[in-house]
């Protein structure tokens, strides 16, 4: 009676020597990658972007199994203590300014009624 194979099947000669070339470039290409999602985290536009891009980093240095809290068991109730660590601004932001610019922009895209000459009607 024949047992079946556990396990994947074995490769043939080909596909050996196919897989030692694929996972040399890949190796080799590794480095670029990791330049390109350290990158993307650092100047994406998108804030979703560099979260995910941040999100992977940490999962492939630290381990998705990290606990950034601490928990402290000492009491019956299982009190939960939070470190909150607050970070200065970089910059101030001066929203009352903001608001000025955009009126005036708003302002001048009213005035200016010639917009409609450059689009495109087909």
């Amino acid at each position: 009676m024949k047992q079946k194979q556990r396990g994947r099947p074995n490769l043939c000669r080909g596909t050996k020597e196919r897989k030692k070339v694929f996972d040399s470039r890949l190796q080799g290409y590794s480095l670029q990658a990791l330049e390109n999602v350290i990158h993307i985290a650092e100047s994406a536009y998108d804030v979703n972007t560099k979260l995910k891009a941040n999100c992977y980093l940490l999962d492939k240095t630290v381990g998705k199994e990290y606990k950034s809290i601490e928990q402290n068991r000492e009491n019956e109730q299982k009190e939960l203590s939070i470190n909150l660590n607050i970070v200065e601004q970089k910059h101030s932001i001066n929203t009352e300014q903001i608001e000025k610019e955009i009126k005036e922009t708003e302002a001048d895209l009213e005035d200016d009624e010639s917009w409609g000459d450059n689009l495109y009607t087909p």
